[in-house]
């Protein structure tokens, strides 16, 4: 295993977690999402309500194929980048542990609340309604994807990391 792979939706902790983890374990961190904005010179927010969606998967997916060849690294995946065939079967061979990162509709709602602007709206207003909407579809992908599922509502960062980073060493054969 050569990298750490967080799936999940947005909100659900992929970087802040990944980038504990990262830490704790020495390794790199790299979330798909600032990669993009990296490449594109505007945040995600901005991509979106100039480019489109398909415009930003498009970007995501090459995103996606540069970060999962990084060894020793903590990889952050965008929400939606399981929407893209492409992008699952990268995850579906990659050299990694897939984890993914689970929180209820009602706590990613809070969570973005708590971060207005930093995100667009897939539907709609966004929110709790387009959580209701599209997780559905997404957690299919999720759970099928992860080796391993961490719940992170009502949880500390540290000790989200601190249970990855036991897995990390479990399938290490530590």
């Amino acid at each position: 295993m050569t990298s750490v792979i967080l799936i999940g939706y947005r909100c659900a902790g992929k970087t802040t977690v990944g980038r504990a983890l990262a830490r704790r374990l020495g390794w790199g961190f790299v979330d798909t999402d600032e990669m993009v904005e990296e490449e594109a010179g505007r945040d995600v927010a901005a991509l979106f309500r100039e480019e489109g969606e398909e415009s930003f998967r498009r970007r995501e997916e090459r995103a996606v194929g540069r970060a999962l060849v990084l060894g020793r690294h903590v990889v952050a995946l965008g929400g939606g980048a399981v929407t893209r065939e492409a992008n699952r079967k990268r995850l579906t061979g990659a050299a990694g542990l897939v984890v993914f990162l689970e929180a209820g509709p009602e706590e990613l709602a809070r969570r973005m609340e708590a971060e207005p602007g930093r995100r667009p709206a897939l539907w709609r207003r966004g929110g709790l309604e387009e959580i209701e909407r599209l997780l559905p579809a997404r957690l299919v992908h999720y759970r099928s994807l992860a080796r391993r599922t961490v719940g992170t509502e009502g949880r500390e960062v540290e000790d989200v990391a601190a249970e990855i980073e036991r897995m990390v060493a479990e399938e290490r054969g530590s």
